[in-house]
């Protein structure tokens, strides 16, 4: 999954107009800012027993996959994607 979400927004799998189509988007939780400035792009979902969030830079340079057993403290997990980006 992390191979995935910085292939994708570095260019590496779809070409620019794609690229830039999939990035126009509607009002969504899918952009988040960061503390530091900028923006992370992501995607979370619930499987089984774990909670999971992921996060990457718009240039796909850095990406990080949070795994963690269902119940978890959602501000925490996001902490730590943001702290990793």
């Amino acid at each position: 999954m992390d191979r995935f979400f910085t292939a994708l927004p570095g260019g590496r799998l779809l070409p620019p107009t794609q690229l830039a189509e999939m990035r126009w988007t509607v009002p969504t939780a899918m952009r988040q800012p960061l503390t530091c400035g900028g923006h992370t792009w992501g995607h979370g979902g619930d499987l089984e027993g774990f909670t999971v969030r992921t996060g990457f830079t718009a240039d796909g340079g850095r990406s990080v996959v949070v795994a963690n057993g269902t119940g978890g403290d959602e501000r925490a997990v996001r902490g730590l994607v943001d702290r990793a980006l």
